[in-house]
């Protein structure tokens, strides 16, 4: 076959979450860029373990988009977010407390790496709640016009996976989100999302990926979760992240984008509405 032959590969973005909650969060995330195994990560700068190793991140930046991951439920600031939730359905989201650790994690991502986000989503997606969506995207909308980072779109589909409760949870907290983005003609939205499971250990991430991977049209987003294990944690989310380290290290994974015919992009497909 020759190359004006080869099949067109389709662009996906792998979106490694959770920079800076921990140096073995970091290390595996920063050592699966280095090999090209991911394409942006979502960044906690709020959290110890961001400013130790933020310079390291930056080297790979342009392959890899880097961005906010906005955190309400992480730290000496942080609501618990069962709490967080229940506000945001009611109607008592206290917004000045929002909008003050937003423009913080914003302050300190802009005065580390000397430019924007690339990006902004949330974890555990509070940048989808009601009340929480209006504060970030008037501040995102005044402080970066037509500038602006785009948004991670969070509408997980109820198959493809085994967390189908928290799909409708997260489909129910995310409702109107999009209208929401859309009064804002600055502000743009990534297209089709993936990646949410139980995020248990006993799940079989690799089968689930090669799921996303083929659903996905060309743009589209899967998050994930990878870190190295620390040494006095090998059970639960940390045993999940190792293994999700080990899969994307691994040939097999380096196979199933080819299978797929997938390249690892830094940028989605942004939709309009």
């Amino acid at each position: 076959m020759s190359s004006s032959e080869q099949p067109r590969l389709k662009p996906v973005v792998l979106c490694a979450d959770d920079f800076g909650m921990s140096p073995a969060i970091n290390q595996g995330i920063l050592s699966l860029c280095r090999a090209r195994r991911l394409s942006a990560v979502s960044c906690m700068t709020d959290m110890p373990s961001w400013q130790q190793d933020a310079a390291s991140l930056l080297e790979l930046r342009g392959p890899v988009s880097i961005g906010l991951h906005f955190n309400l439920t992480e730290g000496s600031a942080s609501k618990k977010l069962p709490q967080l939730m229940q506000h945001a359905l009611t109607g008592r989201i206290e917004k000045v407390w929002v909008s003050t650790q937003l423009r913080r994690q914003l302050d300190v991502f802009e005065a580390t790496t000397h430019s924007i986000p690339d990006f902004i989503d949330g974890h555990q997606h509070v940048h989808i709640f009601p009340g929480i969506r209006d504060v970030l995207l008037a501040e995102l909308d005044s402080r970066y016009a037509d500038k602006a980072p785009w948004i991670r779109q969070v509408r997980p589909d109820m198959s493809g996976h085994d967390a189908r409760l928290k799909a409708m949870i997260i489909q129910l907290m995310g409702r109107g989100f999009a209208q929401a983005v859309d009064r804002y003609p600055g502000l743009k939205l990534s297209g089709e999302f993936a990646g949410l499971y139980s995020l248990q250990p006993d799940t079989d991430f690799a089968a689930l990926l090669q799921g996303w991977l083929k659903q996905l049209p060309a743009g589209g987003l899967i998050m994930c979760h990878p870190g190295e294990a620390d040494p006095d944690q090998v059970k639960g989310m940390a045993l999940t992240r190792h293994k999700e380290l080990a899969f994307l290290a691994s040939d097999a994974f380096a196979e199933l984008l080819q299978q797929c015919q997938v390249r690892l992009s830094p940028k989605p497909q942004l939709i309009t509405l």
